[in-house]
């Protein structure tokens, strides 16, 4: 009897996370949609010249490669990642920089349709 009760509120308290972690706690990764989209209403104050430091890089990629939805994780990692590449080259490296063009629009264009498959619209440009 003793095994049924403890059976039973181990289902349901793994029950009730689940719930909690599916359908109640917000994502990581569509709340980084949500920052990125007020960012984009406020306007920007980064310039190009901006260096992305190795633990911003690092806590601004786990919280795309913590979320739940695949889409999420596959363009917000991965464009994280071109953007800390991106970030490294020196100032003589434009050719290099342009080689990141294509995978750049690619993961943005990208970021944009997951957001927006979880309800966040972003405006997000490569350039102005």
């Amino acid at each position: 009897m003793y095994k049924r009760q403890a059976l039973s509120l181990v289902l349901l308290a793994g029950g009730g996370w689940l719930l909690y972690d599916r359908a109640i706690r917000e994502d990581s990764g569509v709340a980084a949609c949500k920052s990125l989209a007020a960012g984009a209403e406020n306007g920007s104050d980064s310039t190009a010249d901006d260096r992305l430091t190795r633990d911003e890089y690092v806590r601004m990629r786990k919280v795309f490669a913590d979320s739940r939805y695949a889409d999420l994780r596959e363009h917000g990692t991965k464009l994280m990642d071109i953007l800390w590449q991106v970030t490294q080259l020196g100032t003589d490296d434009e050719a290099v920089a342009l080689t990141y063009l294509q995978p750049l629009t690619e993961h943005v264009s990208g970021l944009q349709s997951a957001c927006a498959d979880h309800g966040v619209i972003l405006d997000l440009k490569v350039s102005d």
